[in-house]
């Protein structure tokens, strides 16, 4: 570790891990190295690089789907400082 670098020094279920673990790997990354991905795309664009939803819409949420298209707001990164 670097004079620069911070541990996150996060707990997860033991089968949760090995569930990250093995695509990570089959994308040739260990596992630090993927989470190292996912918080530098989280810090540069200011949003999670995927969609995230609650597990169990609300009524009204339910009945806005069902009702017409979804639009969902796209991750932009913030613009760049001259």
């Amino acid at each position: 570790m670097t004079a620069s670098a911070a541990s996150l020094g996060n707990h997860v279920d033991a089968n949760l891990k090995r569930a990250f673990d093995a695509p990570a790997e089959e994308l040739g990354l260990t596992p630090a190295s993927a989470l190292t991905v996912f918080t530098k795309r989280l810090a540069k664009e200011s949003c999670f690089p995927f969609a995230v939803r609650k597990r169990t819409p609300t009524e009204a949420e339910y009945v806005a789907e069902m009702l017409g298209p979804r639009v969902t707001r796209p991750c932009v990164p913030p613009p760049r400082r001259r």
